[in-house]
């Protein structure tokens, strides 16, 4: 799937596909929708996914990714959804402040991951 250059919209959602997405993200840049839930992928998310600047939907939840949600996500500009929740993100490392930069961010879901949220999270100190 890494040829596939030119997709706007993959939708594999409910497959039992398993392992992990490793360099998926290189040459998606015309990506814009992608829902991958309901699948087992693991691993971590690296910060290719950064590279995505047309992304707007990101449906990754119900999965086992893992590790540090990657910071690159709030270079994803027109990202409006992006939904994380029933996998084994660290929590703590979520990039509030990046995401708060992220005008069109309509929805971001979290639930069922683990860690814990800085409790000051929603500050511009941070």
């Amino acid at each position: 799937m890494t040829e596939l250059e030119g997709l706007e919209k993959i939708v594999l959602h409910s497959n039992d596909l398993r392992g992990s997405l490793g360099t998926f993200w290189q040459r998606k840049k015309k990506l814009r929708y992608l829902d991958l839930s309901l699948n087992m992928f693991s691993g971590t998310l690296n910060g290719d996914i950064g590279a995505c600047s047309d992304l707007k939907t990101a449906k990754l939840e119900h999965n086992e990714f893992s590790g540090d949600v990657p910071k690159e996500i709030g270079d994803c500009e027109n990202l409006r959804y992006c939904s994380l929740s029933n996998n084994d993100f660290n929590l703590a490392t979520v990039p509030f402040r990046r995401l708060q930069q992220s005008p069109k961010l309509q929805l971001l879901d979290l639930r069922a991951n683990s860690g814990k949220i800085d409790e000051n999270w929603y500050k511009d100190e941070l």
